[in-house]
């Protein structure tokens, strides 16, 4: 069964916090993060990634942003932001 963009965003969520706290714990090395690894797990761990998906479903948000962004197009967005932790994940070999 196909999971909700609520329970998308909370997996999203969780990953990028448990990423930040690797880093934190230096479990992860800062230093060796690109500029593109450090700026998706930074987004979500501020939570400025689940800011955008609940402005832009709860319309508070321009009329040009609620038209571009329809749900599948947030839940695209969502979908890849778990793609890109999940492979940072990988390529430090944590479990997750």
């Amino acid at each position: 069964m196909e999971k909700s963009l609520k329970e998308k965003v909370s997996y999203m969520n969780y990953l990028g916090l448990k990423l930040a706290r690797l880093i934190d714990t230096n479990t992860i090395d800062y230093d060796k993060l690109t500029d593109k690894e450090f700026e998706m797990i930074y987004s979500v761990a501020d939570g400025l990634s689940e800011d955008y998906v609940i402005r832009n479903i709860t319309v508070r948000c321009s009329l040009k942003s609620m038209l571009e962004n329809t749900p599948e197009v947030l839940e695209n967005y969502v979908d890849s932001k778990i793609r890109g932790l999940v492979k940072l994940l990988k390529k430090y070999n944590i479990e997750f």
